[in-house]
């Protein structure tokens, strides 16, 4: 059951490939104002529809199923009926009610399918609001008005109230004088001195008449006759939302605002019980302050009673003045009438969270980490999606979309080519019937779609294959040994987990539906759908518009669900945001390497080509696809602040090699194992304990020995015997004159160092430096300079002073030595001469990277960490250390996405 708060009966059908609400019976058509005689139940009827047509709007759209009280009732020549139409109209405005809805009658029922909000322009050009709303409970003051803001001005309003909080805090001003009587400004209004003096009043004459009248700062309401405590309940909040949000102002409660005379208000009430009403009016407000609000100011209000005398000094009633003080954010009178859909239920989306989504915006990533481009925007996208960022000068989403799934002119195109051809040769029967005849279009075949979409895979499911073709709707084959019922509601929850991913992350706004079917795998015959016993008894017969969808958008949709990954950089911008992977990393994870028919695979990958990235999201599948807990998983790495940082993913235990070698993992079942190639053998063989508990799962080993950081044995068995064997080439991470910078580091480390080496590893290396390529075309800097000591700290700390005036943060930037005992040399004198520049700045070591504090910390520490800026200070190592010294600066080179420094000392 779906509350709506309303009194008609709602459920929702909870196994069906679509979001599905059924709202009871209804009285349908143009004449229904006729055949109800109970307005209020009508009222109530239509709210309900409106408030569940909002929460679809605002989760990614799905169907509403009202029958008719009418068993006449005929949509083609009733319609819905005007009320209902101009409900639907109010709440999609400015767009048109078909750019939303669409209506089908089956039987005497109406199936209303509704189509995603999308924030960005409507048809008449006019902006849409980043959310829908029914209503914002949001006012303001306009002349001698009072009026609620409407969702999209309401997103104009907070968009200025947020910018005016940021110019405040960037200005770190005093508060300014008093401004001038009547200007519009920040500040609360300086009150005329009539209205002043006739609050400090003890009492008034009734029929008195004020020397003042309503403007944008004086309301004036008489509130007469016996309702007057309802009155002071329901116009109370709306009229201090008012006033707060625009200048602030006073309102008399008492005087008649045509006549200015006083007639006095609440005559029968007593002076305690007025000040308990308007304390419990002003409970009610909500107020909500900006992220970036450094006031946070408390909503405040003032209440002056006055006596109204009549004759002979009679008691007539009172004058309720109210001074409202202009609040630094914003004031609701009650949560937002926004709907939301939370799980099975229908969710009122509450003033903090409608606040935080209407005024949505893209990170400002121009100016923090000039390496990505905007793929997806927040201003046009349906309201649960994110901002999704591609490498700058990168294969762009299309450009992914064409390489993965590629249209031809004509036909079906099969992808993954060699899935398909594995699947097809295996089961001959299917091949035709998931291939219609005429069309064009993709069918992408998977192993398992659930896990594909982070869902629980079904272990009975042979495969799964996605068809996408011209004038059909998306449909998902699911592909089984036998039909089972609970194979039926595996496959319509996975086709309902593609849409509503399709339309909430991929941002997809056309018309979508997508068709489950079940398949026996070895005649290729369908597998009809089980009888279901719920209120939701009939097939759904989608409209046509359903049937002609956008390849080229659907399919760029789907490369967003299924190639992006929360970015790293969202905790330096405070603000979450999607990357996403290359062509390459993809397919590793998705047709190459698959981990359930490779189990043990050794990932050589280059400086910068996304490992770690690569190995959280293997985790993640295997978590999923085998059913695993988290204690189940165990990733290894040599280093404590690479831990702690792939700790708080909670996908898995996360251990250094010295913990895995001291502690017992009875538990563990698959290992993941990163940055191999610096594995020391002190506390013993690691590759053998490793092996043997994951001897029945899976054991993945990521590995680049261009940034070995040792020259001692690593317990990893010889190169020729590293088996199965994948390369990332592709870089991913730093700026083309970074990559140069290591190329050239990476070709010294070939000639030299492998040199002493079998040669079937310097062939291998060779051929890694000449796949090697810059997966984008953003340079970034790179400065490589030999100065004093002094020269170097002076160099420094003029060139963060110039990085902070440039809008960056202490969170960009690490400073690198070779060793600790290096890092004690440099370490105070910096952090001296920024603090008497009166930088306000922490150094932290690696393990806090998360904090917006600068890095100050040995290479080896920061291995498989990032920032956009690193300083290299004199990456000059000992004779001992001398085969290994190019590698340690290749390695520190690698961390820096835009911008390096390599600093080295002379005397």
């Amino acid at each position: 059951m779906v509350s709506t708060n309303s009194s008609a009966p709602v459920w929702m059908e909870t196994d069906y490939p679509d979001v599905v609400i059924g709202v009871g019976e209804v009285t349908l058509g143009e004449d229904c104002r006729n055949k109800m005689s109970d307005g209020k139940k009508r009222k109530a009827e239509k709210n309900t529809l409106v408030k569940v047509a909002c929460a679809l709007l605002n989760s990614g759209g799905g169907i509403i199923v009202a029958k008719s009280k009418n068993k006449d009732y005929n949509y083609a020549t009733e319609s819905i009926g005007h009320d209902l139409e101009q409900g639907f109209r109010e709440l999609v405005k400015p767009s048109s009610i078909q750019d939303h809805f669409s209506f089908l009658q089956q039987g005497i029922s109406l199936l209303i399918f509704v189509k995603t909000w999308c924030a960005g322009p409507a048809n008449d050009g006019s902006t849409k609001a980043r959310i829908c709303s029914v209503e914002s409970h949001l006012y303001k003051r306009c002349g001698t008005s009072t009026i609620q803001i409407v969702p999209t001005e309401a997103a104009e309003l907070l968009q200025k109230k947020k910018i005016e909080q940021k110019r405040n805090r960037d200005r770190q001003e005093e508060p300014p004088a008093k401004r001038p009587l009547l200007s519009s400004s920040n500040q609360n209004v300086e009150m005329p001195n009539p209205v002043k003096l006739f609050c400090s009043k003890e009492y008034v004459r009734l029929e008195e008449t004020l020397d003042f009248g309503e403007d944008i700062h004086v309301e004036l309401k008489s509130f007469e006759g016996k309702s007057f405590r309802t009155r002071l309940s329901e116009n109370l909040p709306k009229y201090m939302s008012t006033f707060a949000n625009t200048d602030g102002g006073f309102l008399l409660i008492g005087v008649n605002d045509k006549t200015k005379k006083v007639v006095g208000c609440g005559k029968d009430e007593t002076q305690s019980d007025i000040q308990n009403e308007v304390d419990k009016a002003f409970k009610k407000m909500i107020s909500v302050h900006f992220d970036n609000c450094e006031k946070q100011n408390r909503f405040e209000y003032s209440l002056e009673i006055i006596n109204v005398l009549g004759e002979s000094d009679a008691h007539c009633g009172f004058i309720l003045a109210l001074e409202i003080k202009k609040f630094c954010c914003v004031v609701f009178s009650e949560s937002p009438d926004s709907w939301k859909m939370a799980k099975i239920e229908i969710k009122r989306i509450e003033a903090g969270e409608w606040l935080e989504m209407m005024t949505g915006t893209d990170p400002a990533i121009d100016q923090l980490c000039q390496g990505f481009e905007k793929e997806l925007s927040m201003s046009a996208a349906p309201p649960q999606c994110k901002p999704v960022y591609g490498l700058k000068g990168s294969a762009r989403l299309d450009a992914l979309q064409n390489t993965l799934y590629p249209v031809q002119t004509a036909g079906i195109n099969g992808r993954p080519e060699t899935l398909c051809t594995e699947m097809f040769t295996k089961y001959p029967n299917l091949e035709n019937i998931m291939k219609p005849e005429g069309g064009r279009g993709v069918l992408i075949v998977s192993r398992s779609w659930a896990v594909d979409l982070d869902q629980e895979k079904n272990d009975e499911v042979v495969f799964d294959a996605l068809l996408i073709s011209e004038n059909s709707p998306p449909t998902l084959y699911t592909v089984v040994q036998e039909g089972k019922p609970d194979l039926w509601k595996h496959a319509r929850l996975t086709a309902f987990q593609l849409k509503q991913k399709l339309v909430n992350l991929g941002g997809y706004t056309g018309m979508i539906c997508v068709i489950p079917k079940l398949l026996e795998c070895h005649s290729g015959a369908l597998i009809e759908m089980e009888k279901r016993h719920s209120d939701f008894n009939f097939d759904v017969h989608y409209p046509n518009r359903y049937g002609s969808p956008d390849i080229k958008a659907l399919l760029c949709s789907l490369v967003i669900v299924l190639l992006s990954f929360r970015s790293c950089v969202s905790d330096q911008l405070g603000c979450e945001f999607l990357n996403l992977l290359t062509a390459e990393q993809f397919e590793i994870l998705h047709s190459k390497y698959y981990f359930e028919d490779f189990r043990k695979v050794f990932v050589h990958g280059l400086p910068g080509t996304g490992k770690t990235v690569i190995a959280a999201q293997l985790m993640r599948k295997i978590k999923i696809t085998l059913h695993c807990k988290t204690e189940e998983i165990l990733f290894i790495c040599e280093n404590q602040p690479l831990k702690h940082f792939m700790r708080k993913q909670d996908i898995s235990q996360c251990v250094t090699r010295c913990t895995f070698m001291k502690e017992d993992f009875s538990k563990v079942k698959h290992i993941v194992v990163d940055e191999a190639q610096n594995f020391r053998i002190d506390e013993g063989d690691w590759y053998k304990k490793a092996k043997n508990i994951s001897k029945n799962g899976v054991f993945w080993i990521f590995l680049d020995y261009f940034q070995t950081s040792h020259t001692e044995y690593n317990s990893l068995p010889h190169f020729d015997n590293q088996s199965p064997r994948v390369c990332l080439t592709m870089v991913v991470r730093n700026g083309s004159r970074i990559h140069d910078f290591i190329i050239q580091k990476m070709r010294i480390i070939v000639s030299s160092w492998f040199s002493k080496r079998d040669v079937g590893m310097k062939d291998h290396m060779k051929k890694l430096c000449n796949d090697a390529n810059c997966a984008h075309k953003f340079s970034g800097k790179l400065k490589i300079l030999q100065k004093t000591q002094i020269e170097i700290i002076d160099f420094v700390i003029l060139t963060i002073q110039t990085l902070f005036s440039q809008g960056h943060s202490s969170k960009d930037i690490a400073i690198l030595c070779c060793t600790e005992k290096k890092c004690e040399k440099y370490y105070s004198p910096l952090l001296l001469q920024l603090r008497k520049k009166k930088e306000q700045v922490n150094f932290v070591k690696a393990d806090d990277t998360d904090k917006n504090s600068i890095v100050f910390d040995s290479i080896r520490r920061f291995s498989g960490l990032e920032r956009n800026i690193v300083f290299v200070l004199n990456p000059v190592v000992h004779e001992y250390q001398q085969e290994i010294g190019e590698n340690l600066l290749l390695t520190a080179a690698s961390r820096a996405r835009t911008q390096l420094y390599v600093l080295y000392e002379t005397q």
